[in-house]
């Protein structure tokens, strides 16, 4: 071999060393770019998933809210039309179903 081919082949060796250091860098480069865009983007769901909790926990509670207020209305008519009722109709209406509940003796 002479000392031409041997210094081609240094050469060479020194242009794929150089191609390896630059080739690694980018790689390098490509993935703190790549965690910077993962970091954001579990950044951002993140910020979706708290502003989704928000959101349905104010829905539960207005639902909540509706639904108890609801009963409340629908006691109060009961109450009302309980307090409507004649006391005699209540009475004999109280009876008839006291008469089913207690022995044959205590009627």
């Amino acid at each position: 071999m002479g000392q031409d081919t041997l210094s081609a082949i240094m050469e060479v060796e020194g242009e794929i060393q150089e191609r390896l250091v630059a080739e690694q860098r980018q790689g390098g480069d490509m993935l703190c770019r790549l965690r910077e865009e993962l970091a954001e983007e579990v950044r951002m769901e993140q910020e979706r998933l708290t502003a989704a909790s928000v959101q349905a926990m104010a829905d539960a509670r207005t639902a909540a809210q509706e639904r108890g207020s609801a009963m409340v209305r629908e006691a109060e008519e009961r109450v009302h039309r309980l307090e409507i009722l004649d006391d005699a109709l209540l009475e004999r209406f109280i009876l008839r179903h006291l008469s089913g509940i207690l022995p044959e003796g205590d009627r």
